[in-house]
């Protein structure tokens, strides 16, 4: 009895590395009042938050892209709800940025990523060779960036790229670099990366909370959680708390845009 009664006190949540940043402060706000509820607040991409729910291997996932139409046929009665805006932002470090790379149109990107072209200074920038950080297929924040840029969430970059999991991996090797360009949650745009404007017809696009908000930033997205309709009720709870005004102010927080 006890081991059941230890094991129902358990919250199973996987998936976004982007959620899992506003997650982490929502379930530690939750746990200070509730002692009695642990959790188990695990990564691996969006693609492997659907799975993994679908399959009944975890209570909450978190997805940070869209559902492809084959995923939407097999969500069944599973719970869609909205608990943020964000968007994905190209990164590059404060060297990059300084020598004249302030901003980048879609086609310019995909002509990057693409390796078709090669070095900063056929951009305006220093004369050197760009490091290409491209992100796992299964990461939400690599569906988002590759649906914008190619059209297709499925293209491939450059061989030459380097592939990286989460937000934090791209961070680490962007701001140690003067050659590199990736992509990250908007969140995680600060400190020694700086985020890069995009140029849309015509016009320069700044990755800010209100051109998020609006839709004007092209690569806007909403941030999901996937919850059945038959968890038990304390995981049930901790759901409704996690759409509560108080935890919007947690979205806010985390460096997202709270949904209400």
């Amino acid at each position: 009895m006890l081991l059941q009664q230890a094991q129902a006190e358990v919250i199973t949540i996987a998936g976004s590395s982007t959620i899992q940043k506003f997650i982490k402060l929502a379930a530690n706000v939750y746990s200070s009042r509730h002692p009695d509820i642990q959790f188990i607040i695990g990564s691996g991409g969006s693609t492997a938050g659907f799975a993994k729910v679908i399959d009944g291997r975890i209570q909450i996932g978190m997805m940070s892209r869209e559902l492809t139409d084959d995923e939407k046929k097999k969500l069944g009665s599973i719970q869609h709800l909205v608990v943020g805006l964000d968007a994905v932002v190209p990164v590059v470090s404060r060297e990059v940025f300084q020598a004249g790379i302030k901003l980048v149109d879609l086609p310019t990107l995909a002509r990057i990523y693409q390796g078709k072209i090669v070095s900063w200074n056929q951009l305006g920038g220093a004369n050197r060779k760009i490091l290409v950080a491209d992100k796992e297929v299964h990461r939400g924040t690599r569906f988002v960036f590759a649906m914008a840029v190619f059209g297709d969430p499925k293209a491939r970059a450059t061989k030459r790229a380097i592939i990286l999991g989460d937000n934090q991996e791209v961070l680490n090797l962007v701001s140690s670099s003067d050659q590199a360009i990736g992509y990250v949650s908007f969140a995680y745009a600060s400190g020694d990366v700086k985020a890069l404007s995009l140029k849309v017809d015509d016009k320069v696009i700044s990755p800010t909370l209100s051109n998020i908000r609006n839709g004007s930033f092209p690569m806007a997205r909403k941030l999901y959680l996937l919850v059945p309709k038959n968890v038990p009720g304390y995981v049930a709870d901790f759901v409704r708390f996690v759409q509560s005004e108080e935890a919007m102010a947690l979205v806010k927080k985390a460096g997202y845009i709270p949904v209400n």
